[in-house]
């Protein structure tokens, strides 16, 4: 069984289990992924240091890379300037807090494209 929105396990951020996360199981878990990979926004997954686990469509037409060529890189090979601070925010969405922010981000082309960005946890 997933838990989405909930602190990640590595975390020490007080209180991470104190939260009650969406369960996911069964067919519930493919009607989740049904939705992302439906979704127009680009959703990608992250590990706490920023090696990207998942990449649905969206973000494979939006940074011009596929999932297979994303999954296991750094979020650097799209990152513009302001890594540090996003890798930052990503720390601090494991710890339960939501991130809402503007940033730029380059394209495989490497085109500059300018995204409104949220970043949340997940549990892992």
């Amino acid at each position: 069984m997933n838990t989405i929105g909930t602190g990640p396990p590595w975390s020490a951020c007080p209180g991470s289990g104190a939260r009650a996360g969406l369960r996911v199981s069964g067919s519930d878990g493919a009607l989740l992924a049904a939705i992302v990979d439906g979704s127009g926004d680009a959703i990608v997954v992250l590990t706490k240091d920023g090696v990207i686990t998942s990449w649905n469509p969206a973000a494979e037409k939006l940074y011009g890379f596929t999932a297979q060529e994303a999954q296991g890189q750094s979020i650097a090979i799209v990152n513009g300037p302001g890594e540090e601070d996003y890798l930052r925010l990503a720390t601090s969405a494991s710890c339960g807090d939501t991130s809402t922010f503007e940033a730029e981000y380059i394209r495989r082309d490497g085109s500059r494209v300018e995204l409104a960005v949220t970043l949340g946890p997940r549990e892992m």
